[in-house]
């Protein structure tokens, strides 16, 4: 804020009281001319006063026209006159000092510092004058301290004091002035800073979600869509190509999203990795087309901010259903969607439905009964076999949790493992498992030999937890198993959520003798610089590639490229969903020998018999 816009803010400020002491004025301004018409000595003062009365009342009724800079000037002229005529006729004994020195603190105090300096200098003139007129006889004092105001020297001094009282009223003023206005721009500053802080995302210089939902409201908007954008990934981003490639990211999906909006929309940071998007678009048709653009968009552009990678994002929106529906309901089917979109595999979108939240209920429900089923010991362990199919003999077995429940029946896997990772079960969940196969070991062991590698899988976050070393090592070796036999599968998933901390995990484990498999391999990212810097034991080829042996050739040569990894780096391969002799017989050939699926063996329960 300039000294400029002070005093213009100050004068905003005092207007209203200013114009409230112009009536006060008038009003003792006729008192005073009664008081002087009732004494001895009547003077002019009661002609002077009524007009500065009628004067005032003049400017008080014209006040809505008058700016407040020329009100205040006009009040000091008026009160220096009077001042001036009760110099001349009292001199200083009289009320004119008074009268000049409060015009000049108003002058002072409500406008500019030369305006100050300018009316200091009158006020000098106007005490200058009485002496003046002394000298030239035009006039004379009478009464008991006549001796004092007929003498010039005397008047000399009280000239000299009022020019020291003007300076120190004008220095003095105008530094307090420019004290506060120093203290307004430094809490200006300050205030900037904390909107900035508490309503702006420090990286993108977007808003965040608070000032997003604070402007949805105050905007009360009638229709439209709320997005939800997530980047996939991106703790993985940061791990393998460093900060500030994710950076990068973060401000590129940010930029894209800022120039794919229109007026009136908003874009805002909502968290580490998403984004919030208010579109005006009215037909779901036109919204979903905009969201493919802007994927296309983002991705087409990807190469100027040097990403090595294609990276994914998952998108949920929900439309406004209703003229200013609450804006933190339309957040929550957002994130419903959202999350359906992040249960898929790469790039998805998903437009929020009540057919979805009921599956969000449903799911809910679910979770109910997982816990009761845990608590209950309802889940048991099946097995399938990893068949070497040159030497044609079961090299490992790979243990998958399966869940009987008294009141839903057989639970598939697939519906009761998401609902673990969302309830944050995974790592009770998990050391159950790792128990139940732990405890089954000898009896595996008598039936394929000492030393049969198990193969347990490990979600992501269960594997992040801190005490996952602590606990497996010590349920292995409590029951005397060689940690050689048992090896950990973890998902890219894991990867993405926790590099360093995950790699920290797996030295540690590796170092006591587990063996580390990489499960689902080439869905993800699938950078081959974490493959070096990790040192798995084993890849795991996907389902989804074995079963498009046969159908397509890319996919072929894909799966060759993955299998020559056993060379470089010295890793076990394993095909896993292998269905038909072909597929067997075509990964033979490109040099993957160990084998796993329905075509050797279905999983089973340790009960029953394991081989088909």
């Amino acid at each position: 804020m300039t000294r400029k816009n002070y005093d213009q803010m100050i004068l905003e400020r005092v207007e209203k009281s200013f114009d409230l002491i112009i009536p006060i004025s008038a009003v003792i301004a006729v008192f005073s001319s009664y008081i002087v018409s009732k004494s001895d000595q009547r003077s002019n003062f009661v002609y002077y006063d009524l007009i500065i009365c009628l004067f005032l009342i003049g400017v008080y009724l014209l006040r809505r026209k008058i700016k407040i800079h020329t009100k205040i000037i006009i009040v000091a002229l008026v009160t220096t006159i009077l001042g001036t005529a009760s110099l001349i006729q009292s001199g200083f004994s009289g009320t004119g000092v008074i009268l000049i020195a409060l015009s000049n603190l108003v002058i002072v105090s409500f406008l500019s510092k030369k305006m100050g300096y300018y009316y200091t200098g009158i006020s000098i003139l106007v005490f200058s004058l009485p002496p003046i007129l002394l000298k030239a006889n035009i006039i004379g004092y009478e009464g008991t301290i006549a001796y004092l105001l007929n003498n010039p020297s005397e008047w000399f001094l009280h000239i000299v004091a009022y020019l020291l009282f003007g300076l120190v009223m004008v220095v003095s003023i105008n530094a307090i002035k420019d004290y506060l206005l120093e203290n307004i721009n430094e809490g200006k500053i300050h205030s900037d800073q904390l909107t900035q802080l508490a309503y702006y995302d420090s990286l993108t210089g977007i808003i965040n979600k608070h000032r997003f939902v604070a402007d949805m409201n105050k905007n009360k908007v009638e229709q439209g869509w709320v997005v939800l954008l997530s980047i996939r990934g991106l703790n993985l981003i940061n791990s393998i190509y460093g900060s500030d490639v994710g950076d990068n990211v973060i401000k590129h999906v940010a930029k894209q999203l800022a120039l794919s909006s229109k007026e009136g929309e908003l874009v805002a940071k909502s968290g580490g990795n998403e984004f919030i998007w208010y579109s005006r678009s009215y037909d779901s048709d036109v919204m979903m087309n905009r969201l493919l653009i802007l994927l296309e968009n983002i991705h087409a552009s990807a190469e100027t901010i040097d990403m090595p990678a294609k990276f994914n994002l998952n998108i949920g929106f929900a439309g406004i259903d209703e003229p200013y529906e609450n804006i933190a309901r339309i957040i929550q089917k957002s994130s419903i969607a959202l999350e359906q979109s992040k249960s898929s595999k790469g790039a998805s979108i998903t437009r929020y439905d009540l057919e979805l939240e009921n599956e969000f209920r449903t799911e809910e429900e679910l979770r109910r009964f997982l816990l009761k089923g845990i608590e209950n010991n309802e889940f048991y362990i099946s097995y399938q076999e990893k068949r070497d199919c040159v030497e044609e003999r079961v090299v490992g077995l790979e243990a998958l949790a399966r869940w009987q429940s008294p009141e839903l029946g057989t639970v598939s896997p697939s519906s009761f493992i998401p609902v673990i990772e969302k309830a944050s079960l995974s790592q009770t969940f998990g050391n159950m498992i790792i128990r139940k196969v732990l405890d089954e070991y000898s009896i595996l062991e008598s039936k394929y030999g000492v030393g049969i590698m198990i193969s347990i899988n490990i979600s992501p976050v269960h594997l992040s937890s801190d005490e996952f070393s602590s606990f497996i090592i010590k349920e292995t070796l409590s029951r005397n198993i060689n940690p050689e036999s048992i090896i950990l599968e973890i998902t890219e998933d894991s990867l993405i959520e926790d590099f360093e901390g995950i790699s920290e995990t797996l030295f540690t484990l590796r170092k006591v003798g587990y063996r580390i498999s990489l499960d689902d391999f080439g869905t993800g990212y699938s950078s081959l610089s974490y493959l070096s810097r990790l040192g798995f034991d084993e890849l795991k080829i996907d389902r989804s590639f074995v079963q498009m042996i046969g159908k397509d050739d890319r996919t072929i040569n894909l799966v060759r490229a993955i299998i020559n990894l056993k060379d470089t780096y010295g890793i076990d391969i394993v095909a896993e969903g292998v269905e038909t002799v072909d597929q067997s017989e075509v990964l033979k050939m490109l040099g993957c020998n160990v084998h796993q699926g329905f075509l050797f063996s279905k999983p089973k329960p340790i009960e029953l018999p394991l081989k088909s």
